[in-house]
């Protein structure tokens, strides 16, 4: 029944970003100047033409526009939760319901996606989340939430809110406050506070301190980088770890409707751990790689 619903929702979703593709709705930048009794017609070229939203992945806010749409789908492959390789396929979707409040059912959140290893997973879960290997299964679906709060002179501020339903591991939820600087030239600097509790072992508690840079060679091409702070098992295992991340991507915008990102990561979920079961560096078990695509979609209406 879960999954039914599941697929049903994200058929929903998929139908609203198609839709927006397909609507032939436009801004007219052409303006008439009149010298000398001749008439000058001149065109604005900007970035974004009639696309009311940043193509500059470093430009971009915390959530999207009022009733925009955003689809994911990631492909992980790595050895983070399971002995063996493990790899799953995972779509997700998200919403904006006012100008800066968006919903979604998505394992990714805009510059939030987990990077640690953690008491949850960090693959297998979206709307449709498929663990291939090492068991075919259907992993978690999280629901979340975002306002953002705060928006001035280049730092933004928002809190997030995520439900973890365990249709495979553990029922958790998250707490988050992420925050955006983009005070520097096509570059963008993001961190974040989350708290986790996970009903696993009479409950664990995680706390991660991530950290994301990210820049921009043109409005197309871009660049980053995470690590940060993660004291994971609060209340029993009491870790301590420390991921690295690398990657890049690039964003297509096709015809002023649809805006696509082309996304690629790197990276060890423990590069370093301390604490149970000791020191240690992980890079032959915490290894990952993604790839992925997001979907933007303007103002559906």
């Amino acid at each position: 029944m879960n999954k039914a619903i599941a697929i049903m929702a994200a058929t929903t979703i998929l139908a609203l970003t198609i839709t927006a593709a397909a609507q032939d709705e436009g801004m007219d930048f052409t303006d008439t100047t009149t010298y000398d009794d001749s008439t000058v017609t001149t065109t604005d070229t900007s970035t974004t033409g009639g696309f009311n939203f940043p193509i500059n992945y470093s430009d971009r806010p915390l959530t999207l526009n009022k009733h925009a749409v955003r689809g994911s789908f990631r492909v992980t492959v790595g050895g983070t939760s399971a002995p063996g390789t493990f790899s799953s396929l995972d779509f997700g979707g998200s919403f904006g319901v006012l100008e800066d409040l968006e919903v979604g059912i998505n394992g990714y959140r805009f510059t939030s996606r987990k990077i640690f290893r953690g008491s949850t997973p960090g693959a297998g879960i979206g709307l449709i989340p498929i663990i291939v290997a090492p068991n075919g299964d259907f992993g978690d679906i999280p629901i979340y939430t975002r306002y953002s709060f705060f928006d001035e002179s280049d730092w933004e501020l928002a809190v997030d809110g995520v439900l973890l339903l365990p249709s495979n591991t553990d029922f958790a939820f998250t707490a988050a406050m992420p925050v955006r600087f983009t005070g520097i030239d096509d570059m963008a600097i993001d961190l974040a506070a989350e708290f986790t509790v996970v009903a696993a072992g009479g409950g664990l508690v995680d706390l991660t301190f991530p950290v994301r840079f990210t820049f921009n060679f043109t409005d197309e091409i871009f660049l980053h980088g995470a690590s940060g702070l993660g004291f994971t098992g609060l209340s029993g295992v009491n870790a301590f770890e420390v991921p690295l991340v690398l990657g890049g991507g690039y964003s297509l915008l096709v015809k002023d409707k649809v805006l696509m990102d082309f996304v690629f990561d790197f990276g060890f979920a423990s590069l370093v751990t301390a604490g149970a079961p000791g020191d240690t560096v992980n890079a032959g078990d915490t290894w990952y790689i993604i790839f992925g695509v997001d979907i933007w979609s303007d103002e559906l209406f």
